[in-house]
């Protein structure tokens, strides 16, 4: 940014940046496990993915520190059906700006039960689909609403795999979703 002060405007040009100060911040991570199965086997696993928050779940957080919005609990893991999230996903344009796999045989997602706080990070309880179907799993997400197919709620976070996984009826899908808050470090 340049700014030019009217008495010096052709002698001297001053130039400002904005200055970053180390710790002038917290950051919000997430990570998630999977764990492919079949016939019993393991095939496949992946540790510590970090996801991408949505521009609603941010919101979603902010709103809830700062203007007493109503927390919402408890919430859900899905599995997604579209490849590379983005912050516009929301739970209102899933069916058409991206999918969840639902050929699972449960009948809803299920709960990311909260787990104990520990130096500033909570495990949730793994989750199990069994799927009902071939297809592709992309990835999971986190929203309020249980539902497979429901579009109403907020959608957390989404996680893109770092492969793809092709699925068969009786494969099973194992997912573990950590979320931690620490000092931004800059």
């Amino acid at each position: 940014m340049i700014i030019r002060h009217p008495k010096f405007s052709d002698k001297a040009i001053i130039r400002t940046n904005r200055i970053v100060l180390p710790h002038d911040g917290i950051k919000i991570y997430s990570r998630w496990d999977l764990e492919h199965y079949r016939d019993g086997k393991l095939i496949y696993s992946e540790y510590q993915k970090p996801n991408l928050y949505t521009t609603e779940g941010i919101n979603y957080i902010l709103n809830t520190i700062f203007k007493n919005q109503t927390r919402l609990d408890p919430w859900y893991i899905g599995l997604n059906a579209t490849n590379n999230p983005a912050a516009g996903w929301t739970l209102a344009n899933k069916g058409t700006t991206w999918n969840a796999f639902t050929d699972v045989d449960e009948a809803t997602w299920a709960e990311a039960t909260d787990g104990n706080i520990s130096n500033g990070q909570i495990a949730m309880s793994q989750v199990t689909y069994n799927i009902s179907s071939s297809g592709t799993v992309y990835g999971a997400h986190i929203a309020s609403s249980s539902s497979k197919t429901g579009t109403s709620g907020t959608l957390l976070c989404a996680v893109n795999f770092s492969a793809s996984r092709s699925v068969e009826d009786g494969d099973q899908v194992l997912i573990t979703y950590t979320v931690g808050c620490s000092d931004d470090g800059a």
